[in-house]
């Protein structure tokens, strides 16, 4: 019965959870997709975030007029469709109206609507997606509001108003030009009078393909051209852009092989991604002084191009702009560049100057891949990164400048393989070792000096580099391969990244200068080629070569890799203070015979190899002498023996305490029963004297009356 209770408790506990979660979910679905319930039809409608609705469906009860309403409960309905489906499939009616308000008709919206017949579009709405009332057959009547900008490709495909335009003719909606509707005729020109007055916008894809189109003046008044709108016109020679225009979409010149030359207004602002895609006909390039940006592969594959001039007001250059340019020898006037993306000259072979201005803040990764004339490259003083193989194969860079101005205190980072195979680079020059010590390289091959060898400062050759005091880190790959003879560190430095040092094979000429052998302990080196011992070999405090150290007492640590490779070191002494000395701290000291320590052992703190491989040189290897008083060694089974001896005498107090409470007891107890006994003894003693008495006293009563009676008879 009490189990069957509980399955019953348990049972209605989960019911509970259940519906709490449902009701969660419900509400959060309600929150992201909500309902707009009419008599007629029910539209469904998704939340963008910002306080504004997208319709995405439609159910539809009877054939009435389906209204979309430009507000919805305080919130703007601003979009008719998401481009994901057809909001209206299934639906049998003949009538859409769009309030004004409506900003978008998203692509496919109304796809294939075959009993649509009437529309009303009003003014707000921007723009009509792509395919948006594609097969919408019974569709006669179209008219655009003044207020769109933008049609999709073939939004009014398939529909009657499409199919009674006429084949081999440019047609329009609204003030737009929709389309070249058939197949073009070869060698067509078109002049500003053949295309319909009012004409403000070109659709997208309208002259897409048209193969015949060799010519074409654009008239005064058009303001935008759509995406891809001579996508393919492989015969067009030259076009030009009227100053009205202020927009020209993605792609919208992209395979036009025959086109020579184009002149670009100020008024569009930024040259759209693949505008001139694979124009590879394309050699004479006027852009308006007012142009922003250069978009992604802009002028991608466009290899009859030898030179572009770009007006000071770009200030950026898009992924793989100009990749593949093979004919580009030169870009002009790029005085306010501050971003390259990624690929942006890549492989553009005649390349001879290196395109970075004073303000170049960026260099994305391979901006500048396979540019093999290129000779030299200056990274400027703003220059904040440059990308993973940025100047991968510039095989004929000979010099690199990198400017600092150490006000500024700019960081620089530099991406893998950065100047992977620069076989011909054969100095950097630098402004500011401070610096330079903070730059990050992500691997040896991304700092220029793995190829160069020699570094500059100020104009001259480094042969010793003397680290400024205040450094504190020296990062990874710093001066990897660096051809100088000796190197100088300060008191201050703290650390030194991976491989700092690496293949600096010269400084075995000069070693390694410091100024205090106590603060050399506390560097910390990430592995044995961050420090200049592993090359240098000797170890010099001040201008003195020294052979024995001997560590003070306020030292209370020696690193990892501290005095690694130090050859020249024959003896140490190490205080008692030594709390700690890392791995491989007199590793390949080989020369290194006596280790005196003020302490009686090794403590188990130190690492184990702290000495491996030293003295490897010295007969009988080194010595290592424990001069110090040895302390108790509390071992695992040392503390378990004091453990367990404690424990027993613990346990032998507590019997002996028991034993002492149980004697006294004993005592006290046979004290209490000698007492008894003498009371005893006592009461006795006291009964039988007053039985005594009483017996004397009850004899003599009985003799008084007897001698009474002897008197009377006298």
């Amino acid at each position: 019965m009490h189990t069957s209770a509980q399955k019953k408790i348990v049972k209605f506990v989960i019911l509970v959870v259940l519906t709490a979660l449902m009701a969660i979910i419900s509400v959060t679905a309600l929150s992201a997709c909500g309902e707009i319930r009419y008599d007629y039809y029910v539209l469904t409608t998704a939340d963008n975030g910002d306080g504004t609705l997208t319709v995405t469906a439609c159910t539809v009860v009877k054939d009435k007029p389906i209204v979309i309403p430009a507000e919805h409960k305080g919130k703007k309905v601003v979009a008719l469709g998401d481009g994901s489906k057809n909001v209206f499939s299934g639906c049998e009616f003949s009538t859409l109206i769009i309030e004004a308000g409506v900003k978008t008709i998203g692509d496919n919206a109304c796809l294939n609507w075959s009993t649509l017949k009437t529309l009303e579009l009003n003014e707000g709405l921007e723009r009509i997606g792509a395919g948006a009332f594609s097969g919408c057959t019974a569709l006669k009547d179209i008219s655009v509001p003044k207020s769109v900008t933008g049609i999709g490709e073939g939004a009014f495909e398939d529909t009657a108003w499409y199919k009674d335009q006429p084949n081999g003719k440019i047609i329009y909606v609204g003030s737009f030009l929709y389309e070249f509707k058939g197949n073009m005729a070869p060698n067509t020109v078109l002049t500003a009078d053949d295309i319909e007055a009012g004409t403000k916008y070109i659709s997208d894809y309208a002259f897409s393909d048209c193969s015949g189109l060799k010519n074409i003046t654009l008239p005064d008044g058009l303001e935008k051209i759509g995406a891809s709108a001579f996508k393919g016109c492989t015969s067009l020679e030259s076009i030009d852009i009227p100053e009205t225009v202020n927009s020209v979409g993605e792609k919208a010149f992209s395979g036009c092989t025959s086109l020579n030359s184009v002149r670009i207004p100020a008024a569009i602002g930024d040259i759209s991604p693949a505008m001139f895609y694979d124009c590879c006909g394309l050699n004479n390039v006027d852009i308006g002084d007012g142009i922003r940006s250069v978009g992604e592969s802009a002028f991608e594959n466009c290899v009859g191009l030898t030179t572009i001039s770009l007006p000071g007001t770009v200030r950026s250059i898009g992924a793989g702009a100009f990749r593949n340019c093979v004919k580009l020898q030169a870009v002009n006037d790029a005085q306010e560049v501050e971003t390259l993306g990624d690929n942006a000259f890549d492989n553009c072979i005649a390349l001879t100057d290196c395109v970075l201005s004073d303000k170049t803040k960026s260099v994305g990764a391979g901006a500048f891949d396979n540019c093999v004339t290129i000779t030299e490259i200056e990274l400027p003083e703003d220059a904040e990164s440059v990308g993973k193989g940025a100047f991968n194969n510039c095989i004929n860079v000979e010099k690199i400048t990198i400017k600092r101005n150490s006000e500024k205190k700019v960081s620089l980072s530099f991406g893998s393989e950065a100047f992977n195979n620069c076989f011909k680079l054969s100095g950097v020059y630098i402004d500011d070792l401070t610096a330079w010590c903070g730059y990050v390289f992500e691997d040896a091959i991304s700092n220029p000096l793995f190829q160069a060898g020699k570094l500059y400062l100020n104009g001259a050759e480094a042969e010793e580099i003397v680290v400024p005091d205040g450094v504190k880190s020296i990062g990874a790959y710093a001066f990897v391969n660096g051809g100088f003879i000796k190197t100088t560190l300060p008191e201050s430095l703290e650390s030194v990244g991976a491989s700092a040092f690496k293949g600096c094979l010269h400084l075995k000429n000069g070693g390694v200068a410091i100024a205090n052998v106590d603060k050399w302990c506390g560097i910390r080196f990430d592995d044995p080629e961050a420090n200049p011992l592993y090359y240098g070999e000797k170890l010099r405090v001040g201008e003195k070569d020294i052979d024995e150290i001997v560590i003070g007492e306020d030292v209370k640590s020696i690193g990892a890799y501290a005095f690694y490779n130090c050859v020249s070191l024959t003896k140490i002494t190490l205080p008692k203070t030594i709390d700690y000395v890392g791995g491989y701290a007199f590793s390949g000291c080989s020369n290194l015979g006596e280790i005196n320590v003020a302490l009686g052992e090794q403590p188990e703190e130190w690492d184990g190899e702290w000495n491996d491989f030293c003295g490897t040189e010295v007969k009988g290897g080194t010595k290592i002498d424990w001069t110090g008083e040895k302390k108790i060694k509390l071992t695992t089974n040392t503390i378990m023996a004091i453990v367990v001896c404690g424990i027993l005498i613990v346990v032998a107090i507590v019997l002996l305490v028991m034993w002492a409470i149980r004697k006294i007891k004993k005592k006290i107890r046979g004290s209490q029963k000698t007492e008894e006994a003498k009371n005893e003894v006592t009461a006795t003693e006291e009964k039988s004297e007053a039985e005594e008495k009483k017996e004397e006293a009850e004899s003599v009563k009985e003799e008084e009356p007897t001698k009474q009676d002897g008197n009377a008879e006298e």
